[in-house]
């Protein structure tokens, strides 16, 4: 199938192509300037084809929150694609046409576009690479929309690993370091801190040169721990080390680790509680078992 630059179409591998003339279907094997797709007895040129694609957004990344799917459109990053109410295979149900179910974001912060999305209590959080936003409300579209903003931050999300809710606050990381969300006294709105001060420039300067994949963040409640993974260094906040303000973002204390432990590629912590790490050589750990020693090796421990 030619004529036509299919690499700059939506159609995509796997999708079908109706052979109208001859009553046959076949399906997309290869995209390039010129499609390919499974064989067709007797096709020749000039047969009338019809595309078909799927309804379904192709994804770059999925949320639910407060019982729909968000999914952050992979071929327009300035878009959500939002299911109906329960149903996380109906995209059309508020409005019998995909349009009406997408929130377009770039309306919000022109030239930006979205990193992660998440919920933070009973907010949904559209996290963008140069702005994060908040917003209040359970349903984004319709005659009963009630989704509005409820502040804006601007300092964006540099990973979409970058996002993580704590109970109290939602971390995140920025090009300035770990950052905090908060709600304020009336419950209504939100502050931001910035949790990173004492470690501020390493960090700044660690996420510059250090890939998405390698940005993460993950809680470990069990010892009151954020950990921040920088590439092969992981810095971790202790938000339960604290000088407790009633009106401002809690203070805490932070940590850095820089042995086998920091150079996993992957982190879990599982509903028991406990923190699973893996990558390294293809081995898999269990993180605080009382020895103290990392993949048997001594910890060497510097105060400051």
């Amino acid at each position: 199938v030619s004529g036509l630059n299919f690499s700059t179409t939506d159609i995509r591998v796997g999708d079908y192509v109706y052979n109208t003339t001859r009553a046959a279907v076949a399906q997309v094997s290869a995209i390039a300037t010129a499609l390919t797709v499974t064989s067709v007895a007797a096709q020749t040129a000039g047969d009338s084809l019809t595309l078909l694609k799927s309804a379904m957004p192709i994804a770059n990344f999925a949320h639910v929150h407060f019982n729909r799917l968000y999914l952050l459109d992979a071929r327009d990053l300035r878009k959500v694609r939002i299911s109906g109410a329960n149903d996380p295979q109906d995209f059309s149900t508020d409005g019998a046409t995909l349009d009406p179910i997408s929130f377009n974001f770039d309306l919000e912060s022109a030239g930006n576009h979205l990193v992660a999305i998440g919920s933070f209590q009973r907010f949904l959080v559209m996290a963008g690479r140069r702005a994060i936003y908040v917003y209040q409300g359970t349903t984004p579209i319709g005659d009963d929309a009630d989704l509005t903003i409820i502040g804006s931050f601007p300092m964006g999300l540099v990973s979409r690993y970058g996002l993580l809710d704590i109970g109290n606050d939602l971390l995140f990381l920025s090009d300035d370091g770990l950052q905090s969300l908060r709600l304020i006294i009336d419950a209504n709105a939100v502050q931001r801190a910035n949790l990173a001060e004492p470690v501020r420039t390493t960090m700044r300067d660690l996420i510059k040169m250090t890939a998405e994949i390698d940005l993460r963040l993950t809680h470990y409640a069990r010892r009151s721990w954020a950990l921040c993974k920088l590439g092969t260094e992981i810095y971790v906040f202790n938000y339960a080390i604290s000088l407790i303000d009633t009106e401002n973002p809690v203070g805490g204390s932070w940590s850095r680790f820089t042995g086998p432990f920091a150079q996993q590629q992957v982190y879990l912590t599982r509903a028991d509680g406990n923190l699973i790490c893996g990558g390294l050589d293809g081995r898999v750990f269990e993180f605080d078992q009382g020895t103290y020693l990392d993949d048997g090796a001594a910890i060497p421990t510097t105060y400051k």
